[in-house]
């Protein structure tokens, strides 16, 4: 498994989910709204090359949902994504035998080609993921993620290691639904006994046939759940409407109604089908009950989706005492009603269908409620063409830059899903030269004593800097004199930022220093609301950093964003800094982190002198 995703998936700091549901053909819902979800990204980070990965922590899917995601997770962009799902669904339904639905053996050899050997640890994956199966010999929910933190990771006397598992095999069980795959067998235990190889198997079917198809409440508990182990050593990753981001994209949700029948098998095949919707509004009751949804451009929460008549959206009705992350649900209703725009009435709350689907009804002669048997089947090749064109409708209303708060402003980066992991990572933050009492020169050399002293000489070593005038520019210009190297966060676009120079003529040796970066990000700060765009860009160095190098003079903040609220934010995220006097009158030393409520003061008044086996001793305890 890659330092890399351990990092990212154990690291404090918010995270970020997207869920994908089941759905078979239906996928193509799915991908019109993550081609809308990557559009939107892009243009937030005026970055044309980032992909899903780059800024979910975790995707994970259901079913078809599934296949998705391992695409996304492997760092593919969504036009990738969308011509691999639309060359493959002609091949996989275009035989359906008697016995046992459609061949199997196509799947099978489509999973193969893709990923070969490929297991659920290689580190081919640049993000986390998830699969939801069930074993059907067991009757058991089976999710398999590559968390190396997972109490079956490794494998165990006879047991094999998670991280062992063909990914291939995984997906052909993720896909394996009852009555159109064959079921799939996995190996789980293999041992040698008298010369003879002996292996126990697994039953596997599609986790559609769980409460998961929908698999948002199920990552949920993984984030949330201490036996998962997610956040490393026994914890959790952290909750709250800042801390955990939920996106979950549908695949057209829609009643399936209990056919009266002569055969009662057909009644019961009913009945079992209609679970998953009751199994997909519990789901979605839930996580709405538990969560909040972002801000809108107005300041207030975008719209959720109508449950029932009776409870509303639960927009004003929390579950529990505070909320428990940010969610926001995408989805076509395959609902005449809704697609009609009759639903939610006037005097209900929830989200409508808008002017962009009203005109893909008319512009792909698509017939309400005559078209919607054959949209809403599981496997329907042909209504393909007519779902995508209603689900690009559908995202251009409902995916909107505000369902990404500045507060997940992370990770964001080519960083995750190209370049190799640094062995040591250092940020910087400092004062402008209006604080510093110690000069230019006598700042670069300190800065490269303490920088050339630090641990991770073995590998290449990253500093992570803002590039403003002052400590900023001398820690940079020192870490690029040792050797490191560098990867600049603007708080705000180029040109803006430059703005924020007091002196204008420093601006020359700010455009050298972004020359000299390996990678430049232009966070989505606004000027109107530099103190808060400071502070996002603070938490990016913070969440990336393994230590942090801060030039303080000792006195309180200012404001907010400003060196001394960094430091201490540093210290609650568990990362060690390294003060230097903006004075230049005392020796560097060191500010030990600790937990939550950590106080500047407190470490201030327990810093240790500087040395190299101090700061080794924490990063190794960190």
């Amino acid at each position: 498994m890659s330092v890399k995703i351990a990092d990212r998936l154990h690291s404090p700091g918010p995270k970020r989910m997207l869920a994908l549901d089941g759905g078979g053909t239906r996928g193509i819902i799915s991908i019109a709204f993550l081609e809308k979800i990557e559009e939107t990204l892009r243009k937030k980070y005026k970055n044309n090359t980032l992909v899903l990965a780059d800024y979910f922590d975790m995707i994970g899917g259901t079913s078809v949902g599934s296949l998705l995601a391992t695409m996304l997770a492997l760092g593919w962009d969504m036009a990738k994504v969308r011509r691999t799902f639309e060359t493959w669904a002609p091949d996989l339904f275009s035989s359906f035998l008697r016995v046992g639905g459609y061949d199997a053996r196509t799947l099978a050899n489509k999973l193969r080609g893709l990923l070969k050997d490929m297991p659920l640890g290689s580190d081919d994956l640049k993000t986390g993921l998830t699969v939801v199966t069930k074993r059907s010999d067991t009757n058991s929910v089976w999710v398999f993620v590559n968390n190396p933190a997972s109490i079956y990771w490794q494998g165990r006397d006879r047991r094999i290691g998670n991280k062992d598992y063909l990914l291939r095999d995984i997906l052909r069980a993720a896909t394996a639904a009852p009555t159109y795959y064959s079921p799939t067998d996995i190996t789980l235990h293999s041992s040698q006994e008298d010369g003879k190889n002996i292996v126990d198997k697994g039953r596997f079917i599609d986790g559609a046939v769980s409460p998961h198809n929908n698999p948002s409440l199920q990552m949920f508990m993984l984030a949330s759940i201490q036996g998962y182990n997610m956040g490393g050593n026994g914890k959790t990753w952290e909750l709250g409407p800042d801390k955990l981001l939920m996106i979950s994209v549908g695949t057209g949700s829609h009643v399936t109604e209990v056919q009266k029948s002569n055969l009662p098998y057909r009644e019961a095949v009913g009945s079992l089908l209609s679970m998953m919707g009751d199994a997909e509004q519990l789901t979605l009751t839930l996580l709405q009950g538990l969560s909040v949804a972002p801000e809108g451009a107005d300041g207030q929460a975008r719209p959720r989706w109508l449950i029932d008549s009776e409870i509303g959206t639960m927009a004003d009705h929390l579950m529990v005492g505070k909320p428990q992350l940010t969610f926001q649900r995408y989805d076509v209703p395959l609902d005449a009603e809704w697609l009609n725009g009759e639903k939610p009435r006037e005097d209900q709350t929830g989200v409508r269908r808008g002017e962009h689907i009203e005109k893909a009804l008319k512009t792909h002669k698509i017939r309400l409620p005559r078209d919607l048997d054959d949209m809403c089947k599981l496997i329907n090749v042909n209504a393909m063409a007519k779902l995508y064109a209603l689900a690009q409708a559908a995202a251009g209303e409902q995916v909107s830059e505000h369902d990404f708060p500045d507060a997940f402003d992370r990770h964001a980066t080519p960083v995750l899903s190209g370049l190799p992991r640094p062995s040591l990572t250092v940020g910087v933050t400092g004062h402008r030269p209006n604080r510093l009492a110690i000069s230019f020169d006598a700042l670069v050399e300190t800065c490269q004593r303490i920088l050339v002293e630090l641990p991770g000489n073995d590998g290449t070593r990253l500093a992570i800097s803002l590039l403003a005038e002052g400590a900023d520019r001398a820690f940079t210009e020192a870490a690029l004199a040792c050797g490191y190297d560098l990867h600049a966060y603007l708080p705000f676009a180029r040109a803006d930022y430059e703005t924020t120079f007091a002196d204008a003529g420093q601006l020359p040796a700010f455009h050298a220093l972004l020359n000299r970066a390996q990678n430049v990000t232009e966070l989505s700060g606004q000027l109107a609301s530099s103190k808060k765009a400071y502070t996002t860009s603070g938490q990016a160095i913070i969440d990336e950093s393994d230590v942090i190098l801060g030039v303080w003079d000792g006195a309180p903040a200012a404001g907010k964003g400003g060196t001394p609220e960094i430091i201490e934010m540093a210290l609650r995220c568990g990362k060690p800094v390294i003060w230097v006097d903006a004075s230049g009158k005392s020796e560097a030393r060191i500010l030990a982190p600790g937990g939550e409520d950590t106080t500047l003061d407190a470490a201030q008044a327990a810093a240790l002198p500087f040395s190299h086996d101090e700061i080794a001793r924490l990063l190794k305890a960190g």
